[in-house]
């Protein structure tokens, strides 16, 4: 499998639909979390209203994540790649996944390398992250660091309208910043996309709606970053109340730097495949 063999479109509104409607997980079917989509579902991307999230030594970090990481393969068809026959014949990236991932990972589209000691080895990162983001106990994540560009497309999970796919971007040697979100209307060549570059801020944490939204990244050769993906699963105890909070606080602070869409759910899914 090679970069010219993975799609060039976004899916259509009638795959879309089938994806939501078979992978929507009894935690987001509740009203709470339903009110909460409708209250933040037209946000794109969101910067996270948090002060920045880092080790102590990054020159450290760097070393632990380098001796410890693996190359990783894409072996199975998934939403990112719907029509995929075969492994992947070179890496998309290094990780290190959480010991326990295991426990959430149900299929084998990803290899994964579940042995992070992050929060023994550089525990700071711990505590930043239960004072600042609303998750009550963040025990589930990935590190990747990639290797190639990496072309437009939307994750597994979360497929909920708000923006819930969390990344930290824990160590960034790129003089710019590499992440791309992309409108993923259905039926669009991935070049007539609209899309944002994401900027460099004054926080390194921020979550986009992997429903509405792709992404993508630019890779600069000479230059590392390892971002902190957070498992969508309900097991990292997400605090709705403090989500909210922090989410109202991010639109007001970063209300020109956030991406707004201005189309509804409808233009992306057959609704009673959602409600």
């Amino acid at each position: 499998m090679t970069l010219s063999t993975r799609p060039k479109t976004t899916l259509t509104k009638e795959d879309l639909s089938t994806y939501v409607k078979n992978s929507m997980p009894d935690w987001q079917k509740t009203d709470r979390f339903r009110l909460l989509e409708k209250k933040y579902g037209k946000y794109l991307y969101l910067p996270l209203a948090v002060p920045r999230i880092e080790p102590h030594d990054k020159a450290a970090f760097k070393q632990w994540f380098i001796d410890k990481s693996l190359p990783i393969f894409k072996r199975k068809a998934d939403i990112a790649n719907p029509t995929q026959v075969s492994s992947y014949e070179v890496p998309s990236f290094s990780s290190i996944d959480s010991k326990n991932i295991l426990e959430i990972r149900t299929n084998d589209v990803w290899d994964v390398n579940p042995v992070s000691d992050m929060y023994e080895v550089f525990p700071e990162i711990k505590t930043q992250i239960d004072t600042h983001l609303p998750f009550e106990d963040l025990q589930y994540y990935s590190l990747w660091s990639s290797s190639w560009p990496v072309t437009p497309h939307r994750d597994a999970g979360p497929l909920c309208d708000l923006p819930f796919a969390f990344r930290i971007m824990l160590y960034d040697e790129n003089p710019i910043g590499t992440l791309k979100i992309h409108r993923g209307l259905p039926d669009m060549n991935f070049r007539n996309c609209e899309y944002k570059f994401l900027k460099h801020l004054d926080t390194n944490a921020i979550a986009w709606n992997n429903f509405r939204a792709l992404h993508s990244s630019i890779k600069f050769k000479q230059h590392m970053k390892i971002l902190m993906i957070v498992a969508p699963t309900i097991r990292n105890q997400i605090d709705y109340d403090k989500l909210e909070i922090l989410f109202d606080a991010s639109i007001e602070k970063y209300k020109n730097d956030l991406w707004k869409d201005t189309n509804v759910l409808e233009d992306y899914i057959d609704v009673s495949a959602k409600y």
